[in-house]
């Protein structure tokens, strides 16, 4: 698990350089089949390219509970932003690899979403992901449906919580604790 945070913060401190923002982020998913669990370890840099589109780069580690089985994905995307009367649409669409013990494979995701303020910093989001493996028998395919709640403690500085319920080859609620920093 050392190797895993050094390696995170090693892409951390690579990342920050090049990016608008850093995200952070700490996971705890609980299978909804009484499976074991997993923490996730997530860091994310994002480059505004203007106020409608942000490109992104992520790295994820996961470690499942009780089975010594480690896994990590990492993956490009671009992220056209919209206007929605008061409401601020999204649409992330990304490629990727996950590594595993048991075997490497690439993926796609689809993730429309849309975001509000609530005032005095907090602000809300939902969201749908659709992933697939390139290669179906890889059973990789999941749909998330996502709720999340931000407050901005400072011009640059955010912290999160969100639920994430993942169903399809994988079946998990996920609760997500994360920090951005805008630079």
């Amino acid at each position: 698990m050392k190797k895993i945070l050094l390696a995170l913060l090693i892409a951390a401190s690579t990342t920050s350089v090049f990016a608008d923002k850093f995200v952070v982020e700490k996971a705890r998913a609980e299978e909804a089949t009484s499976g074991p669990g997993a923490d996730t370890w997530y860091v994310k840099g994002i480059v505004d390219v203007d106020k409608n589109l942000a490109l992104d780069a992520s790295l994820q580690t996961t470690k499942v509970d009780n089975l010594n089985k480690i896994s990590a994905r990492y993956d490009v995307g671009v992220n056209p932003k919209f206007d929605l009367g008061p409401f601020r649409g999204y649409l992330r669409v990304s490629v990727g690899e996950k590594i595993a013990t048991t075997g490497n494979f690439g993926f796609y995701a689809v993730e429309p979403g849309i975001s509000a303020p609530l005032g005095n910093g907090f602000s809300t989001s939902i969201g749908y992901r659709f992933r697939n493996a390139f290669n179906t028998s890889n059973n990789d395919t999941t749909h998330t449906l996502r709720a999340g709640v931000n407050y901005e403690f400072t011009k640059k500085d955010a912290v999160g919580v969100r639920l994430d319920r993942m169903r399809g080859d994988q079946n998990q609620n996920i609760w997500n604790v994360n920090y951005v920093r805008s630079f």
